[in-house]
């Protein structure tokens, strides 16, 4: 067997070690890319939503807060405008980190156009076409290197107990701090409410995600065909394989020298994981 490609346990025990072609080999190795980027692909988007889903939650609690409580202190202001400012600037640090790191994935599929240069285009043109998209993109800058975001909050009128709390960000105190951008700034009222603003963001960014899943949805189906094939090609290989156990810890790898060198982890766990992301998050919304 000796400069052989092999599909083998990583384990002390018996086995068949069964070989595999160079083209298999190669092709289950890129899979695995395929694995990984598809799953930090769909958790990238999971901490970012979120993130979006607890500054909801804070502020349908300080909403229900202000209808049963008669609480006006100074304190109870202050408090609830820092909370405010933690759960934004989380949310556009999820945000920073998703556009960057999106462009970064897929880059070993053979896709025309390249995944980093669709991705690109897409969310160009929801930066176009989505003021809030725009917002975010501006604030993600500020707050990094300027101030804080949020200057107040206010009670707003609305339909719904729980969507009564505005967290506003002021005009006036963006320009006296400088930096922010300017042909956003000028398309932005003298009070924004950030928490409408997020949700114009989150509607904008899943409809980027949704379309680059779909993108590249056939390379991940066959990473995962390829996958269960040779986790179906190696059990039936073995004389008395344990049900549930047979292909743990197996491995693609090459028999150089006597020692199995360069192994490729075969399992489909990981993108179990995936899939069930993909499902929970599988459309794009609107709030």
């Amino acid at each position: 067997m000796e400069g052989q490609f092999l599909l083998r346990r990583a384990s002390i025990g018996p086995q068949v070690v069964v070989p595999i072609e160079a083209e298999q080999f190669t092709a289950l190795c890129n899979a695995r890319s395929t694995f990984a980027d598809a799953g930090a692909f769909e958790q990238r988007y999971e901490i970012l939503l979120g993130n979006h889903l607890a500054l909801e939650q804070f502020c349908a609690e300080w909403s229900m807060r202000r209808s049963v409580e008669s609480d006006h202190r100074y304190e109870t202001g202050a408090r609830i405008i820092l909370e405010a400012n933690r759960h934004v600037m989380n949310l556009l640090s999820a945000a920073r980190a998703y556009a960057d790191h999106v462009v970064r994935d897929f880059g070993h599929i053979g896709i025309s156009p390249p995944f980093n240069e669709r991705a690109k285009v897409l969310m160009s043109e929801e930066y176009d076409r989505n003021f809030s998209y725009r917002i975010v993109c501006a604030l993600r800058n500020y707050v990094q290197h300027r101030a804080t975001p949020v200057h107040g909050v206010a009670g707003s009128k609305s339909e719904c107990w729980a969507d009564t709390l505005s967290i506003q960000c002021h005009k006036k105190m963006l320009m006296e701090e400088g930096k922010f951008k300017a042909s956003v700034l000028a398309e932005m009222d003298d009070l924004t409410d950030l928490k409408l603003v997020a949700r114009g963001y989150m509607q904008g960014v899943s409809n980027v995600h949704v379309a680059l899943r779909k993108y590249v949805d056939s390379h991940c189906h066959e990473a995962r065909r390829l996958h269960e094939e040779a986790i179906a090609q190696f059990v039936a290989a073995q004389p008395d394989p344990e049900p549930g156990t047979e292909a743990i810890g197996l491995t693609a790898c090459r028999l150089v020298d006597g020692e199995y060198v360069d192994p490729h982890p075969i399992l489909l766990a990981w993108d179990d994981v995936r899939q069930l992301l993909a499902k929970k998050n599988r459309y794009s919304f609107q709030l």
